[in-house]
């Protein structure tokens, strides 16, 4: 389960944080988390302002229990989070 705490002000920090997630076969080493700004193109669709350049990233170890990560965005909007399991 992923769950991430309201923010009101954009100087606060983002806490994230997932549990839950187990991969008996495979295993689960790592997650990789980016964070992209969103903003409307000129078709009023909201996309990523650098696709290929995320406003933050991570790599967190896998410990099987509850993980928890801070991040602060650099101003208000709206945001993606995409997270990978390695």
């Amino acid at each position: 389960m992923l769950k991430i705490n309201r923010c009101t002000f954009y100087q606060n920090p983002i806490t994230i944080r997932w549990d839950g997630w187990k991969d008996d076969l495979s295993g689960v080493r790592e997650y990789y988390i980016e964070v992209f700004k969103l903003e409307p193109n000129r078709d009023d669709r909201l996309v990523e302002t650098k696709p290929i350049d995320p406003e933050f990233s991570s790599t967190v170890p896998h410990h099987g229990s509850e993980m928890v990560l801070n991040y602060t965005p650099s101003g208000p909007g709206m945001y993606r989070l995409d997270l990978w399991l390695i």
